[in-house]
Formats: structure tokens, C-alpha cells, sequence
């Protein structure tokens, strides 16, 4: 059995979680929340086991947005979990479960509790555990797309271009991370008068833009609608609340594409096992290709190899071991010394 296959068999055993998703902006008041939100509540409906991770540990607002339920508590069967709290049968973590005063945190503090969130809660069998970044590209940050295994980002915006600018350096930090963005949602994107004509009071076409900027799917345009903010502020569900409304609607389109990108992401996942000590091999379409190492390392992404020349690559260069890095890549040490270069999947395809 591979060093991949025995990494993979031990998270998941340990978190039992298909995929993670991080909602993000790198900008508060976007409605970064209120996505996360409805976003879960809409896969939910579609039968999909959802989570949900409030990780704004300044500016906690989760709590707010969902009704009362079952409060975090201790796992009887393993003193050193916790269960997370449970509302509209969604699992779901938060500071605010523990501080409901102003959170004063240093990023050290604030690092620890995101990580005892991911490793110390039992989620249980998810499809889909949904993370509510904070705003900003700093050190909370860092650490979740580091400790979480995060299959791909939605990332939010409105249309003003002083909002794009923030969300545009989220969505550099996630590709320097090497975490695929699944695509971009324009939230508060326009207003339709009583005659249904669409009023854009900040601007237009701003999603739009970073998507093509990107090169990622436009996920769809969330309407300023009284509905959605009525049920965020009383805690309801804006599906069983005001399911009639322009807002439902966007959401089920935004909930209909998300599901497509989890299919794709499944469809993109990649066995990868170690052939003998110069080689690995993927699994495609049920058959086994080999990868030479140095083949793969020619393609080393990091500062070290990239200052080499060609020639001075070693031919013979051997594996010491190879980890999975989130659900889209490998890590990859060799004995040449470098261990630092992330391999996506696509790259070991195009290899193979």
C-alpha cells in the first residue's frame, strides 16, 4: 500500500468528510455570511449531509443567521471531541457557541481555536462541509487553507469595483495556495422594482468581471432582497420562510451550479500509488499509468528547482514519500532534497 493511500485512509477515517468548501471574499460586508448560509440550507434540501464551520472568529455572525438548536457539547464516546451544535439538521460550529461578548484574540489564539475546530469537532459523515472564511489574507486564513483539506473555494463579491479589489487578492491567496476556485458569486447584485425592472444601485458587472479575469465559472447573481435579510435577522430559513421569493430562486441557481462543481471535483480526483522507488503511477480510467520521477520533478513548481538547469536534474532521483495536499494535488519529497513542490492532479494526467 502506497504512503498516499495510508495518509488518505487515516483522514478519512478521521473526518469522513467528501469535500470542503470555503465561502470567502477577503472583504467583510459583501455577504460573505448570508451566502454561506442559504448555500447550506440549499444543498440540505437537495439531500446532501452539510456542515457548517463559522470561522470569523472577530465578527461571528452564523449564530445569528441560524434559529436556536441543540448547543455544542462533549462527546461522551471521546472525551477529547465535541459535537458540534445542530440546527434546521445541519451540524454547525462557532465562537459564538462559547464568547458572546467582542472576541479580543491574538492570531496565535485565534490559529488554535480554527484548528480545534477542524480536528477537534466530530462532523461525522459529511458531503459537504461548508467554511465561512473570515475577511482578509492573513494569518486565520493561512491556517485553514494549510490544516483543512479544502476541495475548492466560492468566492463572493458585490459589483462595486472597490469590493472587487479585495476579493481579487482572495482569489491570488487561493491560487498561491494551490486551492481551486470554483467560481465567483455576485451577492447584492441589483434591485427589481415592483414592475420587475432591474435596478443596479452599486454598480454592475463586477462578478462577472473577476470571473472572466480568473478564468472561473460566474456562479450567478444574488438580488437585493428584503426576504433574505428578514430571515438572517430572526434566524429562519429564507427556503421555508419565503419560498416564493427572487431570492429563493437565486440561490437555488447558485445551489444548482454548486453541485455541478462538486461533481467535477469528484470527477477530477486521482488514485495515485508509488510503482517502485523511480516511479509512481495514476489510476485513469481504469488503468494504471507510471510517472518517472524525474519526469515529475522537471515540473518542480518551487524556487529551488525552478533556478536549476535541466541538465543538473538528477535522472535517477528517487521517492522518500508523498502526501495528499487537499484533494487536487500531492506533495511530493524526493531524494534530491526537494520537498517543498505541490503536484495537481491535472499536471500527473497531462504527465501520465
Amino acid at each position: 500500500m502506497s504512503h498516499l493511500s495510508v495518509i488518505q485512509e487515516q483522514q478519512e477515517s478521521k473526518s469522513k468528510i467528501a469535500h470542503i468548501l470555503a465561502v470567502a471574499a477577503g472583504k467583510g460586508g459583501v455577504g460573505k455570511s448570508t451566502v454561506a448560509v442559504n448555500l447550506a440550507l440549499d444543498l440540505k434540501r437537495r439531500g446532501l449531509k452539510v456542515g457548517l464551520l463559522d470561522a470569523d472568529v472577530y465578527g461571528p455572525s452564523l449564530e445569528q443567521m441560524l434559529p436556536e438548536g441543540m448547543e455544542p457539547v462533549e462527546d461522551s464516546e471521546n472525551p477529547e471531541k465535541l459535537l458540534p451544535a445542530l440546527t434546521f439538521g445541519i451540524p454547525f460550529i462557532s465562537v459564538a457557541h462559547f464568547k458572546k461578548e467582542a472576541s479580543i484574540v491574538r492570531a496565535p489564539i485565534a490559529n488554535a481555536l480554527m484548528e480545534q475546530f477542524l480536528e477537534g469537532v466530530e462532523w461525522g459523515e459529511l458531503d459537504v462541509l461548508i467554511i465561512d472564511f473570515p475577511p482578509g489574507t492573513g494569518d486565520i486564513q493561512l491556517t485553514l487553507m494549510q490544516k483543512a483539506p479544502i476541495s475548492a473555494a466560492v468566492m463572493v463579491t458585490t459589483p462595486q469595483k472597490v469590493a472587487t479589489l479585495d476579493v481579487r487578492k482572495a482569489m491570488q491567496l487561493f491560487q498561491n495556495m494551490h486551492i481551486p476556485i470554483m467560481g465567483v458569486v455576485e451577492n447584492m447584485s441589483h434591485y427589481l422594482d415592483p414592475n420587475d425592472v432591474k435596478i443596479c444601485l452599486f454598480g454592475e458587472g463586477g462578478g462577472k468581471a473577476l470571473a472572466k479575469e480568473f478564468k472561473v465559472p460566474f456562479l450567478g447573481e444574488i438580488p437585493i432582497d428584503p426576504a433574505i435579510s428578514a430571515s438572517a435577522d430572526k434566524g429562519e430559513a429564507l427556503f421555508e420562510a419565503h419560498p416564493e421569493s427572487v431570492g429563493v430562486k437565486a440561490f437555488s441557481v447558485l445551489g444548482e451550479k454548486v453541485m455541478e462543481g462538486i461533481a467535477q471535483l469528484s470527477k477530477n480526483s486521482l488514485t495515485v500509488r508509488q510503482k517502485d522507488s523511480f516511479h509512481l503511477e495514476v489510476e485513469i480510467e481504469g488503468e494504471w499509468k507510471a510517472l518517472s520521477l524525474h519526469e515529475i520533478q522537471k515540473n518542480c513548481p518551487c524556487a529551488r528547482c525552478a533556478q536549476r538547469e535541466e541538465k543538473k536534474l538528477d535522472p535517477e532521483v528517487s521517492l522518500l514519500e508523498f502526501s495528499p495536499v487537499g484533494r487536487y494535488a500531492i506533495r511530493i519529497a524526493f531524494s534530491s532534497g526537494c520537498k517543498q513542490g505541490i503536484y495537481p492532479f491535472s499536471l500527473l494526467k497531462t504527465l501520465a
